[in-house]
């Protein structure tokens, strides 16, 4: 696969990781990779939903942006994690029935197969909660494209034997987020601050 850097910079979050940023074009979608002295960090969303509203602008940590495509989406995301070496991914969907909350997915499915997430999810809905936003732990992340990706994403991390930790935040849609830059602040900034713990316990 033929990269192409469009652009190449240098920032520093808070003395914890020092990020170099530049646009990586994958095969059916967008990646802004940020290769950090200390941690690496993907965030992915769909498109045309509020998750791509929410990581627009972002220029903290890499994003990949996919096409709503059952099997494209997980192929992009897979070919994210041979490109590169990351230490965490959070997978971004929007669910419908849930307002100025988040769900936090331990667990994808696929027919009998299932495979669970080694984040620290209780770790991280305490962030979530310390930075009011309510966050509630599900073992089922759907049926369709967000599972999907979450298995694909999971499955691949342990057949490839990868310290990679992935896990999926389902976040509402659109119109049930209030105030959504407050909504969106706070969620980078829970994002940051769980990295920063991570950071600061691993030295």
């Amino acid at each position: 696969m033929q990269n192409e850097i469009q652009n190449y910079t240098h920032r520093g979050i808070d003395g914890c990781c020092f990020l170099y940023r530049c646009i990586v074009q994958l095969k059916h979608g967008v990646m802004d990779v940020a290769a950090s002295n200390d941690k690496r960090i993907l965030i992915t969303a769909f498109r045309n939903t509020s998750a791509e509203l929410l990581v627009e602008n972002c220029d903290q940590y890499c994003v990949l942006l996919l096409p709503n495509h059952k099997t494209k989406d997980g192929e992009i995301l897979c070919s994210a994690l041979t490109e590169k070496s990351f230490d965490y991914v959070f997978c971004i969907g929007q669910r419908p029935n849930i307002k100025n909350k988040v769900h936090i997915e331990t667990t994808a499915k696929k027919s009998s197969e299932s495979f669970t997430t080694k984040f620290n999810c209780a770790a991280l809905a305490y962030k979530f909660a310390q930075k009011g936003i309510p966050a509630k732990l599900s073992d089922h992340a759907g049926t369709s494209y967000c599972n999907a990706l979450y298995f694909a994403g999971l499955s691949f991390a342990e057949a490839h034997e990868l310290e990679t930790q992935v896990v999926f935040i389902h976040i509402p849609l659109r119109k049930n987020i209030d105030d959504f830059l407050s909504f969106r602040n706070r969620f980078f900034e829970t994002i940051h601050d769980y990295i920063y713990e991570r950071c600061t316990e691993n030295g």
